[in-house]
């Protein structure tokens, strides 16, 4: 976070963003957010999983009390104490700072006060690793702090993702994932050092404002936000479908860290919108007032410009509205509505007009959904959350869930990637006033999708969409489309060929 690197107490609260974007492997493996929900299977709460994994701490800490000299209380042992867990298990912690995490640390868009802030941030480090510099009294609530940072941290919570994704332990993880998760967590850094997510994390806390340190309340709003979930689900998606330029499987944690770092540092967009003059006075020329206005909330897609009005590439706006992270409104033309997908974490489609036809009105509402959509994953998660937690994977075992309720599906293999029941829904707003002709349009379009289906494949479907229309019912076109309906699914293995297959005759 932005810390003046000037006074003494600056110093140290730099330090501790260090602390809190360090990726421990010993609070990685030791602690388990999920413990208690696999122990009593049930949905636990936050005070509840900080009090059981804080019994789990407090054993670890022990060993560290030799390093305390003095009585006066010293904040260092926030950061220092994750460090020296890590180096009394046998990490070269400060070979891993210098060798891997330098090159994060130092190239950074979200603020940090410079090469000559970091060399010093980095000699206190190792000061404090080698002893050279002695700690004081462990603060009370150390073990607290320590327990929220094991469960909500930043890098911890990057490095548990991670090592799900390559099923391994935390503990054993390399140099080059505990990298992945150090860039990872500098990126979710600097989104929140953003002035907006400033407000919001401020103005979350009950507290006088500036009543204690930003990380502190970071670390908070993590915690209750659930950060170990929403890297867990994040990264078991770029797992299956990366995004960074890569082949080889063991590049996979670097790519999925690269990810995350660049969504969650997208700079803030430029929007212009026109102002209306309602004075009467105005002239006929100047009803309309152009103003620029900043916004990581929503974007367009195609023509995005940042604030200092740089370019951004439309492939950048679309990976960051399919990440949990903002822009959560995206805006598009008729270029977005084929051949892309949004279906990430977005369930919602706005019809800002009325589609021509049919395969217009299908075109944009296929790109949410699509292979396991947000609506399909909130469905999963309301049905068997609660087991799928018991694995070390669980959004893999969520879907073997899934597909094991439902082994003789009508729809064969699209479920449950594709489709499965339950209260979430793709949703779809269309704001056209009663009566208008728009109104009349939609239903048009929306009736004409029931007859064009009973026509895919055949020639000149749109005319005889039209001759349809006019002539059929639409609970017979209904049920006609039931029972013409092409069954390709492959046959299943063992099992002798059907008499017959369902469809219309051939030509």
């Amino acid at each position: 976070m932005k810390i003046d690197p000037g006074s003494g107490e600056g110093r140290v609260q730099r330090v501790a963003v260090f602390g809190l974007a360090y990726p421990s492997s010993v609070l990685a493996d030791a602690i388990d957010p999920y413990r208690h929900q696999r122990l009593h299977e049930s949905m636990p709460k936050l005070r509840e999983v900080l009090a059981s994994e804080a019994a789990a701490l407090r054993p670890l800490l022990r060993p560290l009390a030799e390093r305390v000299e003095g009585s006066r209380i010293d904040p260092r042992w926030y950061w220092a104490a994750p460090m020296l867990l890590d180096q009394l298990a046998g990490v070269d912690v400060m070979g891993l700072i210098e060798d891997e995490f330098t090159r994060v640390w130092s190239s950074d868009s979200g603020g940090v006060s410079g090469s000559q802030s970091l060399d010093a941030s980095l000699e206190l480090i190792e000061d404090v690793l080698t002893g050279r510099t002695p700690l004081g009294k462990r603060p009370r609530d150390l073990v607290a702090i320590l327990t929220r940072m094991a469960v909500g941290g930043l890098g911890v919570c990057a490095l548990r993702a991670l090592a799900t994704t390559v099923s391994m332990s935390p503990q054993s993880a390399s140099p080059q994932l505990q990298r992945a998760a150090a860039e990872a967590a500098w990126g979710l850094r600097s989104m929140f050092n953003r002035p907006e997510a400033t407000f919001v994390v401020r103005g979350k806390s009950s507290r006088r404002p500036q009543a204690r340190p930003y990380w502190r309340e970071v670390l908070g709003y993590c915690c209750d936000g659930a950060l170990q979930g929403v890297l867990d689900e994040y990264m078991s998606l770029l797992r299956e479908q990366p995004e960074e330029p890569g082949d080889t499987t063991h590049e996979l944690p670097q790519r999925i860290g690269r990810s995350v770092r660049t969504t969650a540092e997208l700079r803030a967009l430029r929007v212009e919108v026109d102002v209306v003059n309602i004075a009467s006075s105005q002239p006929v020329g100047r009803l309309f007032t152009r103003k620029t206005l900043s916004s990581r909330f929503a974007a367009a897609f195609g023509a995005a410009m940042t604030e200092e009005a740089a370019g951004i590439h439309p492939e950048v706006v679309r990976r960051t509205f399919n990440s949990p992270f903002w822009p959560w409104v995206l805006v598009t033309t008729s270029v977005g509505q084929e051949g892309l997908d949004f279906h990430r974490y977005c369930h919602s489609v706005v019809h800002w007009n009325i589609p021509a036809t049919p395969v217009e009105l299908e075109q944009r509402e296929g790109r949410v959904q699509r292979y396991k959509s947000h609506a399909v994953r909130r469905n999963l998660a309301a049905k068997h959350g609660v087991a799928a937690a018991k694995e070390s994977d669980p959004w893999m075992h969520l879907f073997r869930l899934g597909e094991a309720e439902h082994p003789t599906a009508d729809i064969g293999d699209f479920v449950p990637e594709w489709v499965f029941p339950g209260p979430f829904v793709t949703e779809r707003h269309i704001p056209t006033p009663p009566f208008s002709r728009d109104g009349v349009r939609f239903e048009q379009v929306r009736r004409a999708r029931v007859y064009y289906r009973m026509m895919l494949g055949q020639p000149n479907p749109d005319e005889l969409v039209a001759v349809l229309m006019e002539n059929m019912p639409e609970a017979m076109a209904r049920e006609l489309v039931e029972e013409l309906r092409l069954d390709l699914r492959p046959r299943p293995i063992g099992r002798s060929a059907p008499a017959h297959i369902e469809g219309p005759p051939s030509a």
